[in-house]
Parts: structure tokens; sequence; C-alpha cells
């Protein structure tokens, strides 16, 4: 059995992860990342946009979808799962990105807030904090496959409960690990961005994502990867973040690395 997970990019300037099997795979997010781009990845990665039974959308902003993945869906018949109402949010954030004629083509599949298939791999959506402009609602998913489990949550505001419950027992996950907070604070941004970056509605710091790590892994957890996500270019230090968190978490059986704005992350196989 082979189950593994890759970040092609994430950040501001674009975010897409892989996961995939042997036979099927699924993306979460597709936006501003090239079409080439995306497809290029893919193939170094032996995986032909054929074997794609779908794209997971967590939100509405264009850096999670856009007109790439309106592509891949066109091109190469790959529904976007989205819930109504982040579909919702993406017409009344005026994005031209062409998703409302997938709509017609019966290429958007509305999935529920609970659990849901594509194709061999078992869904878990969850509610995340994350909203600005048109978003009024953002999603991280769990994705099993023959009782392995991948955890993903990113543009997240705060933990809670809910969301530590749903990554609970994951044996990979992606995990934003945005900005450290006095870089934000001492930044050159305008106070209103800054604000809401820090607030609940805005994104991880390093010590949240330390800390969701921590309680998901909880005693004797299966947590083995992890996958830094957004990792900010202005309020974090690619090169320390991985070591910082860490230290952190004190736990030496996990393996904690870094995702990229441009380039994919390494592969994660559980």
């Amino acid at each position: 059995m082979s189950f593994k997970v890759c970040v092609l990019g994430s950040g501001s300037s674009g975010n897409c992860t892989v996961v995939w099997n042997e036979t099927e795979a699924l993306l979460i997010d597709c936006g501003r990342l090239s079409y080439r781009y995306v497809t290029e990845q893919l193939s170094t990665l032996d995986i032909p946009p054929d074997r794609i039974k779908g794209m997971l959308i967590t939100h509405a902003h264009s850096d999670h979808i856009g007109r790439a993945a309106v592509r891949l869906a066109r091109e190469h018949t790959v529904p976007i799962y989205l819930h109504k109402r982040i579909y919702d949010n993406i017409l009344s954030g005026a994005l031209d990105s062409g998703v409302e004629q997938l709509n017609e083509l019966q290429l958007i599949r509305f999935h529920p807030s609970t659990r849901f298939r594509v194709g061999e791999f078992l869904v878990f959506p969850f509610s995340t904090h994350h909203r600005a402009g048109c978003v009024t609602m953002s999603l991280g998913f769990c994705v099993v496959y023959k009782g392995r489990k991948i955890g993903y949550v990113t543009d997240c505001g705060k933990i809670d409960e809910d969301i530590v419950n749903s990554m609970n027992g994951s044996h990979a996950a992606v995990i934003e690990a945005n900005h450290q907070v006095e870089m934000v604070k001492n930044g050159t941004r305008h106070w209103a961005a800054k604000k809401w970056v820090l607030s609940d509605d805005g994104h991880l710091s390093n010590e949240a994502a330390a800390e969701l790590i921590t309680r998901i892994n909880g005693e004797g957890g299966q947590l083995k990867n992890v996958l830094l996500a957004h990792i900010s270019e202005d309020h974090n230090v690619l090169d320390e973040v991985a070591g910082l968190i860490a230290r952190l978490v004190r736990d030496d059986s996990i393996k904690i690395s870094v995702t990229y704005h441009h380039e994919r992350s390494e592969i994660v196989e559980i």
C-alpha cells in the first residue's frame, strides 16, 4: 500500500497539494499557480491528469481556486468539490475564474459538511477560522485511505477542539505556520493588515502550529511527518521555522519539514 502527499506550492502566491495512491489522486486547492506549473509538477510525480479524481477547495480566495483549477476540470474532466457556501463566496467575490461555467458542465460537486467519498479516498471536511473579503466559510480536510490518514489545515486564525479532534490520529499533516508574531508587529504593512493576520480570522503563527501538532499527536499518537505550509515571505524565516517548531514540539519521532512558494516540497509517504 502506498499513500503519499506533496505540496506543489503554498503561500499567497498560490496553493496546490496532491495526495495519491498507486491508481488515484486528489488535489487540495489549485489557485494562482499556473496550469503549466501544476501539470509539470504532477508529471515529475508520475501523476497524469486522468488519475486525479477531484479537487477539494478550502475557501474562495483566488490563491486557492483559480484558472488552473478550471482548466484542469474542463480539459481532463476533473470535478471540483465545493461546499455550496464556498461556491457562493466565489461568485460574490466576482473572481474571474470561470467556476460558474463548470457548474453548467456538471463538473462542480457540492459536498456536505460531513464525510464523503471521492474514488478510493474518504474525505472528512472540518471548519476553520479564516474570514476576509468574500470569504464567509473556510475548511480543512482529512483524507483517509486504507486506515491511513493525512490532515490538512491552512489559512486558519486559531485552533479549536473541532480542528484538533478532526486532525487527531493523522499519520501525516500539512499545517500552516504563517508567521512570527513579532515580525508581523514590527513589519512594514499597514496596521489593519497586521491586525487581521494576527486575529482569529487570519493565519496561524509558528507557536499555534506547534501547539496544534502537539495536541493532535497526543499520548501515543501516530503523527510522523508534518509539512509546514503557507509560510510568509515577509513575516517568517524559511530556513529557521522547522527547527523553531521542532523545539516547541519536543518530539523527535515527528519529522517537520517546510513547503515552498515556487517549488514542490518533499514527498511524504505513510
